[in-house]
C-alpha cells in the first residue's frame, strides 16, 4: 500500500483463493480503486466491527457478532446493492481477463464456478476435432472457452462456439459481436437450469441456429435446431446414438465418445478427414 499522509505502511504478503481473487479484481474495476485499497478499506471494516463486539462475544470468539451487529450489517448491504451501478460490455470487457470466466448479463457480471476435469476433457476433445474438421474442409472457425458472444443483452461465454464462413466478419479481437451459428453447453450442477432456461431462450431469441447441451453427469446430450418458426426443435437427445450437426454439413459425432474421448488421430480417421495410414 502507497505511503499516503506521512502514515506508515508496511507490506503484506496474503494468498486468496481463485474466486477471491476475481472477486477483488471485480470490486477494484467497479470502484476504480486499487486492490490494496479494496483491501483496506474491507480490514477497517472488519476493525470496526471487531470493536463493537461486547466481551462475551470475544472470548467466545471474535467472529461471533451480536444480533444488532448482524442484523445492520444486513440492512448496509441491501442499501449499497440497491444503489450498485452496473457495468458497460466495453467497460466489462476491459476489466475480465482471458483466465476469468464470467460473462455479462445486462450490466451485471456473472463469475461462473470452475469446470471439472471431466468438463475440461470434453471441452477439449470437441474444440480440437471441429476445429480441425472445419479448418480443413473451409467452413468457419470453432472458438473454445473463454470467448466472449455478444447478444442484445448480454455477453455469453460458451464452453464452444462455431461460426460459419459468411459470418467471420462478426469476430472481433475480443469477442464475437453477435450470434455464433452454432453454441455448445457443457453442463455442471451449478449451470444446469441456467443453461436449460435461461441460456436456451437467449441463445434461440438471438437465432443461433444450432445448440449443443452436454450433461456429462447424466451423460445424456440433447441437440436443438433452430425452426422457421423461430423456436428451438429437438433432433437429437439421449446418452448413445449418432450425433449429426446441421450447421457444419457433414459433421458427426458417436455420443459415446463424449463420456470417453478416444484419441484424437482415432476420432479423425473415422471423420474420414486423415486416412487409415496417417500417422
Amino acid at each position: 500500500m502507497g505511503d499516503e499522509n506521512n502514515v506508515r505502511t508496511v507490506k503484506k504478503r496474503i494468498e486468496l483463493t481463485e474466486l477471491c481473487a476475481d472477486r477483488l479484481k471485480y470490486l477494484s474495476a467497479d470502484q476504480r480503486v486499487s486492490e490494496d485499497q479494496v483491501i483496506e478499506h474491507a480490514l477497517n471494516i472488519l476493525f470496526t466491527l471487531f470493536d463493537h463486539l461486547d466481551p462475551q462475544a470475544r472470548q467466545r470468539g471474535w467472529l461471533i457478532l451480536p444480533e444488532q451487529i448482524l442484523s445492520h450489517i444486513s440492512q448496509t448491504a441491501d442499501g449499497l446493492a440497491s444503489r450498485q451501478g452496473t457495468m458497460s460490455y466495453e467497460a466489462f470487457l476491459e476489466w475480465a481477463d482471458e483466465d476469468m470466466l464470467a460473462e455479462w448479463v445486462d450490466g451485471e457480471v456473472i463469475i461462473a464456478s470452475p469446470s471439472s476435469e471431466r468438463d475440461q476433457v470434453i471441452r477439449e476433445f470437441l474444440y480440437h476435432v471441429m476445429r480441425i474438421f472445419v479448418g480443413v474442409h473451409k467452413r468457419g472457425i470453432a472458438r473454445a472457452a473463454r470467448f466472449q458472444m455478444k447478444l442484445p443483452r448480454s455477453g455469453r461465454e460458451p464452453d464452444l462456439l462455431f461460426v460459419a464462413r459468411e459470418n467471420l466478419d462478426r469476430l472481433k479481437s475480443t469477442h464475437l459481436d453477435g450470434p455464433a451459428d452454432m453454441v455448445v453447453e457443457i453442463s455442471s450442477p451449478e449451470s444446469r437450469y441456467r443453461d436449460r432456461g435461461e441460456k436456451f431462450f437467449e441463445y434461440e431469441q438471438a437465432g443461433i441456429s444450432e445448440y449443443l447441451l452436454i450433461d456429462p453427469a447424466r451423460q445424456w446430450a440433447e441437440l436443438y435446431v433452430l425452426g422457421t418458426n423461430g423456436h428451438y426443435q429437438t433432433v437429437f437427445s439421449g446418452e448413445e446414438g449418432i450425433l449429426r450437426f446441421h450447421v457444419i454439413s457433414g459433421f458427426w459425432l458417436h455420443t459415446e465418445w463424449l463420456w470417453k474421448p478416444p484419441p484424437i488421430l482415432q476420432t479423425l480417421r473415422e471423420l474420414g478427414i486423415i486416412s487409415q495410414d496417417d500417422a
